[in-house]
């Protein structure tokens, strides 16, 4: 009996050694993203990284940041997008080391090229807006918490990412082991633009709990709900209720 404990303990251990060695391959999804089908058509570099993206109506004074989903191929919602915002600039950027954006994505990494993209895209265009989905959704409280935004849209986002991967993982220390946190719960009370927040009601990925927490902790008269009934976490912009409370909530907060 000692030596079965032995042994599920030293598997245990071993097991924690590689979730915390390997973390961002649980994290980070970008070999589904690679190649790009269509051409990006702006770029920057930073870090010695040229970071490759699209971007639609650029002649609009008002812009949008799309920041997506992981794993999300950006150009095959290149359509969905130019007609959800035919009034505005939508910039589309393939995050470090996804689509033909070079580099190795990290929560700094895609936070510092996401603060260069802002400030390009503010020097263009009148005002910024942000779109964050999932994994965007916590880049996007990131800008919002530190930067001049006028809306704020997150689709099936979550609390924290420590919060999100306990519930996947329960048996682990993840606030322990965890480098990359985005931790949007914590970033609230400095977001001051009008916020919509998108769910999934049939979400396998981010719980409800994670995004009821996010929902909970922003003021009443800031933000706008919607639960999209039978979507799930990556269909749910197939469902017209999405489209339809994007252009909604941009419309009414204008």
């Amino acid at each position: 009996m000692k030596s079965l404990l032995l042994l599920l303990v030293s598997m245990y251990l071993l097991m924690l050694g590689y979730m915390y060695l390997t973390q961002r391959s649980f994290i980070y999804f970008p070999e589904h993203t690679r190649p790009a089908r269509i051409p990006s058509n702006f770029e920057f570099t930073n870090d010695g990284h040229k970071l490759r993206g699209w971007v639609l109506n650029k002649q609009q004074e008002d812009a949008v940041l799309y920041f997506g989903g992981n794993g999300e191929s950006l150009e095959y919602s290149l359509p969905l997008y130019k007609r959800i915002f035919p009034g505005r600039a939508v910039y589309m950027l393939s995050y470090r080391g996804y689509g033909d954006s070079e580099g190795t994505p990290t929560e700094a990494g895609i936070y510092s090229d996401a603060d260069i993209l802002y400030e390009l895209v503010k020097g263009k265009h009148r005002s910024v807006s942000l779109v964050g989905r999932s994994l965007g959704s916590g880049v996007a409280t990131y800008l919002a918490a530190n930067k001049e935004v006028k809306q704020l849209a997150l689709i099936t986002p979550f609390d924290s990412l420590v919060s999100l991967a306990s519930s996947h993982y329960p048996i682990f220390p993840v606030a322990l082991l965890l480098r990359d946190r985005y931790p949007s719960l914590q970033r609230v009370q400095k977001i001051t633009a009008p916020t919509l927040i998108l769910y999934a009601a049939n979400d396998r990925i981010v719980p409800e709990s994670n995004t009821q927490a996010l929902i909970a902790a922003f003021p009443s008269d800031q933000i706008t709900v919607s639960r999209i009934e039978s979507a799930g976490h990556n269909s749910i912009s197939q469902f017209e209720e999405y489209s339809s409370g994007l252009q909604e909530f941009f419309h009414r907060t204008d």
